[in-house]
């Protein structure tokens, strides 16, 4: 019989300390992830969650290692985070804007290649589902994070400015990370099981959360989606999620699907969150 294993992660602030004095401060993520692991839970997912401080670089990684160990072929992961999405300088030359994307960990970022390298130790035939309410995308705080954000609204990337002050007040510890990472020929490892992806926005916008709204505004949408079509599949699941913030917010956050070259047609046309 299958098994559904669930790690669920929201952060409403980061560690100044680390990110030289911004602090991140958001309101719904810790509310985003509640939500999501209470669903993961009744449909049969043996689900952990982390929140606030206790979103540590070490946590994440030990949490997906973990669940890469029990799994097998057959099996799902559902990895869900909410939360800052930040960028850090590409050293290994595979991002055409020479930036990686990353996430804002509580005390660091955790890199895309990271993920990619932790997605290669899963078995083949597990399928892995992958949602990021954040601004997670290589040209976002390039192209839009400067950008006023809608009325009552707060846009969920890291400033520019913190961008390159995070780097550099931890220079030493990120180009390490990235040395080590070429090392282990991170862009290069061959991911075997499925894995999809479903991001709050597309590269060139931002996620954002209303101001007034318990969750975020791509959690909110999902949530009510599951509501009303719950026997939706992915592609369906994720064009009424689009439907909905387009809605609210006119065009400016369209989430992605992407899945991945191991991500076949029979995990695409199962309903959300199936074991």
């Amino acid at each position: 019989m299958s098994k559904g294993y669930a790690v669920v992660l929201g952060l409403n602030h980061v560690d100044p300390v680390h990110y030289d004095g911004w602090d991140g401060e958001l309101a719904q993520p810790e509310n985003d992830a509640r939500a999501i692991c209470e669903i993961a839970s009744k449909r049969g997912f043996k689900s952990k969650i982390i929140l606030g401080n206790n979103v540590t670089r070490l946590n994440v990684i030990y949490s997906v290692r973990e669940a890469a160990q029990e799994l097998e072929s057959g099996d799902i992961f559902f990895f869900y985070y909410s939360g800052h999405g930040g960028q850090l300088p590409d050293m290994d030359g595979d991002e055409e804007d020479g930036m990686d994307e990353t996430w804002c960990l509580y005390d660091g970022e955790l890199i895309d290649d990271e993920l990619r390298l932790l997605w290669s130790e899963f078995k083949e035939g597990v399928r892995i589902l992958v949602l990021s309410d954040s601004c997670h995308s290589g040209t976002i705080t390039k192209a839009s994070v400067e950008e006023p954000a809608p009325e009552n609204c707060v846009k969920k990337a890291m400033p520019m400015e913190y961008v390159r002050k995070t780097y550099f007040k931890n220079k030493s510890f990120y180009d390490n990370l990235a040395r080590e990472l070429m090392d282990k020929g991170a862009n290069e490892k061959e991911v075997k099981a499925g894995v999809l992806l479903i991001s709050g926005c597309q590269d060139e916008q931002s996620s954002y959360a209303f101001t007034f709204d318990e969750n975020s505004a791509f959690t909110t949408a999902l949530l009510q989606v599951l509501e009303e079509y719950p026997s939706a599949d992915y592609s369906e699941f994720h064009k009424k999620i689009v439907d909905k913030l387009d809605k609210r917010l006119r065009g400016k956050q369209k989430p992605n699907l992407y899945p991945t070259e191991q991500c076949d047609l029979a995990f695409l046309e199962q309903n959300f969150l199936t074991i």
